[in-house]
């Protein structure tokens, strides 16, 4: 299973991987020509005990596949100029509800994976948060043991616009919305 918006970036000096924002396998390749077999060195990454990926290319598509312990492992790359975002990657930043009638004033995330959720009645709630690396959902870990981590699946309609609907049933579904500054 490929991880949400996997890339991977081909240099002279070598080559850089990751999933949206993240940087996760860098180091050098060898592509020989004549066989189309891509061998990856990561330096950031486990030591490639499957040898190289045969290559093809399909329109606007290239294809790696090779066997990983008995699996046949097939890649499908496409072109692209931007590095693509993952929703975790757009989850960072500050976010109101849009309801009036929600208990939860503010939701900050953090890019170094805290969280600070303010109540409307000026408590707060920090902890840690951590998105799934195969599905739009995210943990809020809080550091206070007394209190339930949550648990929630993300939609984004847009940039500035993000849903969470909780995995426990019965449990509230929030609709944010992004703020540009906290408030005064």
């Amino acid at each position: 299973m490929t991880p949400q918006s996997k890339w991977v970036e081909f240099r002279v000096e070598g080559f850089y991987g990751g999933n949206g924002l993240q940087i996760n396998s860098a180091g050098t390749y060898h592509f020989a020509e004549t066989e189309n077999a891509l061998r990856l060195n990561d330096s950031l990454g486990f030591e490639n005990e499957f040898g190289a990926f045969s290559v093809a290319f399909e329109e606007d598509k290239m294809i790696w596949t090779r066997q990983e312990n008995g699996a046949n492992i097939r890649v499908v790359l496409s072109r692209t100029e931007e590095i693509p975002l993952r929703l975790a990657d757009q989850v960072i930043g500050l976010w109101e509800p849009m309801a009036e009638d929600r208990e939860i004033a503010l939701i900050f995330i953090s890019w170094d994976h805290t969280y600070r959720i303010t109540f409307l009645d000026g408590s707060r709630e920090y902890g840690l948060w951590q998105a799934k690396a195969h599905r739009f959902e995210l943990a809020m870990v809080p550091w206070d043991r007394k209190k339930e981590s949550r648990f929630f699946q993300l939609e984004s309609g847009s940039w500035n616009k993000m849903t969470f609907t909780s995995l426990k049933e019965g449990e509230q579904l929030l609709k944010l919305r992004r703020r540009r500054s906290f408030p005064d």
